[in-house]
Formats: structure tokens, sequence, C-alpha cells
């Protein structure tokens, strides 16, 4: 499946779950999506902002991430910086349109 950014944007504000392994990292919340498609580029280029209430931030990586509304998904995830509530984390995409 290839995903834009309209994919993702019924979901801000609601929770993302990781498999119960990462322990206290199993949820993040889609914060924003910021579309940065030009129409002169051959991609669709967009991010996606999670936050995440967990005590320390999650290694740079590939995740499973579950929706209750959509399939799981595996993104790469950085750690971008720290909260007052935990830890914000991006995840880029560059899709040929």
């Amino acid at each position: 499946m290839t995903f834009t950014a309209k994919h993702f944007l019924p979901y801000v504000g609601t929770v993302f779950s990781l498999p119960a392994e990462y322990g206290p990292y199993t949820e993040l919340t889609l914060e924003k999506v910021n579309d940065a498609t030009k129409d002169s580029s051959p991609f669709h280029q967009f991010s996606l902002s999670f936050i995440s209430q967990a005590p320390q931030a999650l290694p740079q990586g590939t995740y499973r991430l579950s929706h209750a509304e959509d399939a799981p998904l595996e993104i790469f995830l950085v750690p971008s910086s720290k909260t007052d509530l935990g830890f914000r984390y991006i995840a880029s995409f560059s899709v040929e349109k």
C-alpha cells in the first residue's frame, strides 16, 4: 500500500499502539501530518509527528504500529525532541506520485 498524507489526516489526535514488548512505549499519539509536496515535484513528500508519554525515548528504527481503524503498518521512527509529556518522533515519507 502506498501512503499519502491524506491517509493519515483522519488519525490526528488518535493513538497508535506498539507491541507489548516495548513496555512503557506501547502508545504513540499522532500529533500532526505535515504535507510538503510541491506541485512541480514527482514525489509526494510528507511527515508524521507522534508524541509518546514514555519516560525514555525509543531508539531510531522501524516499528510495527497498529491503529483500531487501520491495518498494522511498519514505520521508521526517529526521536526528534523531548517534550513536557515525553518524546516526539518523526516519520518522513517520499513517495513517487
